[in-house]
């Protein structure tokens, strides 16, 4: 496998405005793992949950962002002997990919007390550059990640401090729904069990990947043929793929054919809630759907 050098580990921070002095800000969790705020966000400081710590220091089952501005970490390392087509044209996943991310050995969600929530590491390959980047998922879901993303790259382009569409951290309309009022702090000692710690088997296995690519045309004849053999048009895209991927993966499990096995996809929650959260919403806004079915 290729060596990779780290050039440089820093930890980016908030900038102290001229006009106003960055301010330490701490913003609750609520019952659905997002950022709660009782203030309006500041432009000028935006995605500043990013650079925060998770803290407990009220010893209950509440967290909360404190905001102190400690930082993301970013790191620029180099892959000399690695190409770009090294990597999009080989079969499987190159296993020195996994090295082009942050936290790569593995941080877990409750471990934000003590590591940064958002790592990005630029690592250059002979003709080219690959930006990876890692994320604590208690603080933001994949749609507030790309909207992260997004916007970061519409300011490299040159945008200045007119971007699209800002992020929302207002979270006023989640308290007191039906007279309860979030986060609700239940002490750690009266939980019925301990606090949560790394076990030797936190790291996944290690797996050899492969990323399969389907065509816009592909997908809409493999929905056609699913609604055809259903005799209905009510089936979606995402459902005639996600059935067309679960059967060889059932297939490869070798589970009898009267086993129940279950299907979970992680659901955007912001369009799904009353009244819908805002789309630009940041934090942690999904939950669980599943499918059970028969392996047979």
């Amino acid at each position: 496998m290729a060596n990779i050098s780290i050039i440089s580990t820093t930890s980016v921070v908030q900038a102290a405005s001229t006009n106003k002095p960055a301010t330490a800000r701490r913003i609750e969790f609520n019952s659905m793992g997002a950022p709660v705020s009782s203030y309006g966000s500041n432009p000028k400081y935006l995605f500043y949950p990013l650079g925060a710590t998770v803290n407990d220091d009220d010893k209950t089952t509440c967290f909360f962002l404190d905001c102190n501005v400690s930082g993301a970490q970013f790191i620029h390392a180099a892959a000399g002997s690695v190409t770009v087509a090294g990597i999009l044209e080989s079969v499987d996943v190159p296993r020195i990919v996994h090295y082009f991310f942050p936290f790569n050995n593995g941080v877990l969600n409750f471990e934000g007390v003590s590591q940064p929530l958002l790592g990005v590491q630029v690592t250059e390959l002979v003709d080219g550059i690959f930006i990876g980047c890692t994320v604590n998922h208690s603080v933001a879901d994949g749609a507030s990640f790309w909207h992260f993303f997004n916007t970061w790259s519409e300011i490299s382009r040159g945008s200045g401090e007119i971007i699209t569409s800002s992020p929302v951290f207002d979270r006023c309309f989640l308290n007191d729904v039906n007279n309860v009022h979030f986060p609700i702090p239940i002490p750690q000692s009266r939980l019925p069990f301990r606090p949560l710690t790394r076990s030797p088997n936190s790291l996944p296995p290690s797996l050899q990947e492969r990323v399969f690519h389907f065509r816009k045309e592909k997908i809409e004849a493999l929905t056609a043929r699913a609604n055809a053999e259903m005799g209905t048009n009510k089936i979606s895209s995402l459902q005639a793929l996600s059935a067309h991927l679960f059967r060889p993966l059932t297939r490869c499990r070798r589970l009898p054919e009267d086993q129940e096995t279950k299907y979970m996809f992680l659901i955007d929650a912001r369009p799904r809630t009353s009244p819908p959260f805002p789309a630009q919403y940041f934090g942690a806004a999904t939950q669980s759907g599943t499918v059970t079915m028969k392996a047979g």
